[in-house]
């Protein structure tokens, strides 16, 4: 598996969000081989791309570890890309010095983001535009028909 830290411009536009891109490891592919891909919205808290609460020191890794499934335990023509993000205020989507903006973070900061991840996905060149899911837990489930 091949995982990639990436980044894409916040909806605002006011600092970058983080996360990793799994992909499984490239293979001789044509054009037509684009992969399926799936979008992780994280649930309520401050929750990093990994799944897990830095704050409370709280290591599930459960988006690394349905990542690594996705991409790299499946049969190589059922791979699927795997993009899992830090949420605004949380890990390295942060502004230098405010240790307050998680907590400022709006419900319509959320989903804004949550778009910017998709449209991300949506123009990277291995990802089949017209398969890509979204997986919300939590406050990821209940936004997921705004992001939609």
């Amino acid at each position: 598996m091949n995982v990639k830290e990436v980044s894409f411009p916040s909806a605002d536009g006011t600092l970058q969000m983080y996360g990793d891109l799994s992909l499984p490891e490239q293979q001789e592919q044509s054009s037509s081989d684009l992969l399926p891909a799936i979008v992780i919205v994280n649930g309520s808290g401050p929750i990093d791309r990994n799944g897990d609460i830095p704050q409370m020191k709280l290591k599930l890794n459960t988006s690394n570890q349905f990542a690594k499934h996705m991409a790299e335990e499946r049969p190589k023509d059922r791979a699927i890309a795997v993009l899992s993000y830090d949420k605004r205020g949380v890990g390295k989507s942060k502004k230098k010095g405010d240790k307050n903006l998680f907590y400022r973070t709006g419900m319509v900061d959320i989903v804004l983001d949550a778009v910017e991840a998709v449209r991300y996905v949506f123009a990277h060149p291995r990802i089949d535009k017209s398969k890509i899911v979204l997986m919300g837990h939590s406050e990821g489930a209940i936004i997921l028909p705004i992001i939609c």
